[in-house]
């Protein structure tokens, strides 16, 4: 276990001083003074840079440990050269920490805590079915032209499999696909701790609250753990991250106007166009970029910027769906702009966007019964799976409760509803649109929890700021943390923390396969049992079409079906 912390310190580093380099580099670009951002902000701004790259890198060159090395390189270089800057960034974060111990002290028991779970071998179904090979494949091959021909999930082209290649590197090669979600957790329950000390010390925001309140369901949500930190998943990353938009959005919306806070809204923008390209689910949140436009009346210059920033970062991404399927967006089969020989056929790409909406609705059925049967065929087996879930109780409850609040204290409630009603308006849709399009909670969890923290913030601030807490401060720190000490220990057991230090990190899981010729002599391995891969021999696929074949002469040349030379459909 010793080595998922040296890796968390590792990609504390290398995260850091990547996000302190994009913020110089955003300093020079809009020649505007960029404050240092929040340290969690500073990671995911890292996280994003070091993407970015790797998204130009990787059509030129697979993602292997010299390109990890080269980036490294610069990003120490770049450390020297800037060491004045990056020295007084992390003293002065760490200066704003009164309890600054107290930070240290529950770090220390968050990475026991994660680490019990990141250790583990993954459990996540998709892990086995296409993310460890979608990631094997960024670390054997530049982008394959093609490759969503030989399994359609491979065209969905998530970011997030960039940079778990990118970690996937060195002695923990095959390994650390547990550590980068597990860091990313544990880094979002590190900010929402400190910003519950900060709220204790009288720093009563909104946004404040908000991220304090964070605890809660991360502590709470009952498929993190078992299923998303010792995975590979998008999902849970972008749900972080979306956390994270709403809280730097509910500080923006706090700062009535400031025009010195228009820079959050390049920070703001740029999070949310990383998140899109993680997950296409995020896109609903482009309304609070152009929010912010509108209200605080930003010019010409920094629009143009905006719209920069959007290109690098989107434009890639893009070019990168082509290449892997034919369509600039897979599975969304309305844009169609391409006819390319490698094209996925249109027929494969509804059937993709069916299967995933109609699992999310009503798994087990098939696509076609549950998408004819409308709204009150899928609902009832919906309800009956997710009635019962710890993470969407909160939501239902609360929000009526609000309601009723809002009758009987509205005109104290009022201040903070004026400001915040675009925040409820947007997070409203995108909760409406992932209900009726596809209502996997880990698709939607993001939206929906940051809907209920958002109002329990709402319903809280309101008793709480009356409340001074600076007096009595220190006694209900040390009372929280030592509550939460024995909560820790009973749960987990001192043996049981003890032995974790002697486990070692386990890799993929093995499978067996049987090779499948296709009508081309084109051999795939097919795994023989629960249709999922894992880390075996590329190529391989669970269901290959029988009409698959090579490009060019060889596996990184890409793939194409026969049937494409003649017809598309």
């Amino acid at each position: 276990m010793l080595y998922i912390f040296l890796f968390w310190v590792y990609f504390f580093i290398i995260f850091y001083i990547a996000g302190i380099c994009f913020t110089r580099l955003s300093r020079l670009i809009l020649k505007i003074d960029i404050p240092s951002p929040h340290f969690l902000t500073t990671i995911w701004l890292g996280i994003t840079f070091i993407t970015l790259l790797l998204n130009y890198l990787h059509f030129f060159f697979k993602i292997s440990e010299f390109l990890h090395t080269i980036l490294f390189s610069g990003l120490c270089l770049y450390a020297i050269c800037d060491r004045k800057l990056l020295i007084r960034d992390l003293l002065q974060t760490i200066k704003k920490e009164k309890y600054a111990h107290f930070v240290f002290i529950f770090t220390s028991l968050l990475f026991l805590y994660v680490g019990k779970y990141a250790i583990e071998s993954s459990k996540n179904f998709d892990d086995g079915l296409y993310y460890v090979q979608a990631i094997k494949w960024i670390k054997s091959y530049p982008v394959i032209i093609g490759l969503g021909n030989l399994h359609g999930r491979f065209a969905f082209n998530s970011t997030w499999f960039l940079t778990g290649a990118f970690a996937d590197v060195f002695y923990f090669e095959n390994k650390s696909f547990h550590v980068l979600n597990s860091f990313v957790f544990l880094m979002t329950l590190v900010s929402s701790y400190i910003s519950l000390l900060n709220f204790l010390k009288g720093n009563k925001k909104v946004s404040i609250l908000f991220n304090a309140l964070l605890m809660i369901p991360l502590f709470q949500a009952s498929f993190f753990p078992e299923y998303f930190i010792s995975s590979n998943s998008p999902d849970l990353p972008v749900a972080l991250l979306i956390f994270q938009i709403i809280f730097c959005f509910i500080y923006f919306l706090e700062q009535d106007n400031n025009p010195r806070q228009q820079h959050l809204l390049l920070t703001i923008s740029i999070l949310i166009f990383f998140a899109i390209t993680i997950k296409l689910s995020a896109i609903l949140l482009l309304i609070i970029p152009l929010y912010m436009i509108f209200k605080n009346k930003i010019n010409f210059k920094i629009c143009s910027h905006l719209t920069i920033f959007f290109s690098l970062l989107v434009a890639p991404w893009l070019v990168s769906n082509v290449m892997l399927s034919g369509w600039i967006i897979y599975p969304v089969h309305h844009i169609d702009l391409f006819d390319y020989d490698w094209k996925v056929p249109k027929k494969q790409l509804m059937g993709e966007s069916q299967w995933i909406e109609s699992w999310a609705k009503a798994p087990g059925l098939p696509p076609e019964k549950v998408l004819a049967g409308g709204f009150i065929h899928w609902f009832k087996p919906w309800y009956e799976k997710h009635k019962n879930r710890k993470e969407l109780v909160p939501f239902l409850h609360l929000t009526i409760i609000h309601m009723v609040m809002m009758v009987f204290f509205w005109r104290k409630m009022k201040p903070y509803l004026k400001k915040l009603w675009i925040l409820y308006l947007v997070l409203l849709l995108c909760i409406v649109f992932w209900f009726f399009k596809a209502p996997d909670l880990r698709f939607g969890y993001g939206y929906i929890t940051s809907f209920w923290i958002l109002i329990l913030s709402i319903m809280l601030i309101v008793p709480l700021e009356k409340i001074n807490f600076h007096e009595i401060s220190s006694s209900v720190l040390v009372t929280l943390f030592t509550l939460y000490m024995l909560a820790f220990f009973i749960q987990f057991k001192i043996p049981d923390t003890v032995s974790l230090f002697q486990k070692e990190l386990k890799g993929h899981h093995g499978v067996r396969t049987n090779d499948y010729i296709t009508m081309h002599r084109l051999k795939i391995k097919v795994p023989k049992v629960q249709g999922k891969c894992w880390n075996a021999e590329l190529p391989c696929a669970p269901h290959p079409p029988a009409d698959l074949m090579l490009r060019k002469h060889d596996l990184a040349g890409g793939f194409r079906r026969r049937s494409l030379v003649y017809s598309n459909q």
